[in-house]
C-alpha cells in the first residue's frame, strides 16, 4: 500500500515500449508473426502521426486567432481529415476498408432477413398449431 504523500510517477514515454515485447509474447508459438501484426499495425500507426503532425501544425498557426470551441471543431476536422484522406490514399487502404463496410451491410440485411424467415415459420407454426387444436 501507498501511503500519503508519495506516489509512484508513471513514466508515459515508456509505455509504449511496453507494447512491442507483449505483442511478440502473445503471438509466441501462433500461426501469426510479430512481423504481420507489425505490418498491419504500421499503415494506421503512421496515419495518425502524420494526421497529429498535421493538425498540431495548424493548430499553432491559426489556434491562437480562435476561442476554445472554434479550435476544437479546427482541430477535430483537420485530424479526421488528415488521418483518412493518409489512410485512404496515400497508404492505399480505400479498397479494404469499403469492403468492410459493405461486408457490415450485407451482413446486417442477412441477418434481418433471416430473422423475417424465422419470423414468419414461427407464425406458420403457431397457425397450424391452432387450427389443429380446433
Amino acid at each position: 500500500m501507498i501511503s500519503k504523500g508519495k506516489h509512484v510517477p508513471i513514466r508515459l514515454n515508456q509505455c509504449p515500449l511496453w507494447v512491442v515485447p507483449h505483442i511478440a509474447w502473445c503471438v509466441h508459438g501462433t500461426v501469426v508473426s510479430f512481423r504481420d501484426i507489425m505490418v498491419v499495425v504500421s499503415r494506421p500507426l503512421l496515419s495518425g502521426f502524420a494526421a497529429a503532425a498535421f493538425a498540431f501544425g495548424v493548430q499553432l498557426l491559426y489556434g491562437q486567432w480562435l476561442s476554445p470551441l472554434p479550435r476544437l471543431v479546427l482541430g477535430v476536422a483537420v485530424l479526421l481529415s488528415a488521418y483518412l484522406g493518409m489512410l485512404m490514399y496515400v497508404m492505399g487502404q480505400k479498397v479494404f476498408y469499403l469492403g468492410l463496410l459493405r461486408g457490415l451491410r450485407s451482413r446486417s440485411s442477412v441477418e434481418e432477413g433471416n430473422a423475417l424467415v424465422s419470423a414468419k415459420q414461427s407464425e406458420h407454426t403457431s397457425a397450424g398449431q391452432l387450427s389443429h387444436q380446433n
